[in-house]
């Protein structure tokens, strides 16, 4: 990987009252310079410093969709 980015996913698990039950995490490492080159800052108390705060999925129907076609052919 020549331009590593290291995501760490959480996921939390609650109750109907809001409470937790559990949490887990998964680390994912991904090779994307763009990402790589927003989130390094050589002089980051001079420029200040990007970070990830937060996710989201861009085709998320289209993940529903593709997950039912799979379930059809089980």
């Amino acid at each position: 990987m020549s331009n590593p980015v290291r995501l760490i996913l959480k996921k939390v698990k609650t109750d109907s009252n809001g409470q937790l039950i559990e949490a887990g995490y998964k680390t994912i490492d991904i090779d994307n310079e763009e990402l790589e080159s927003l989130l390094f800052e050589s002089s980051p108390h001079i420029f200040g410093k990007y970070q990830v705060v937060g996710a989201e999925l861009l085709n998320e129907s289209g993940l529903y969709e593709s997950h039912a076609e799979r379930q059809k052919d089980f």
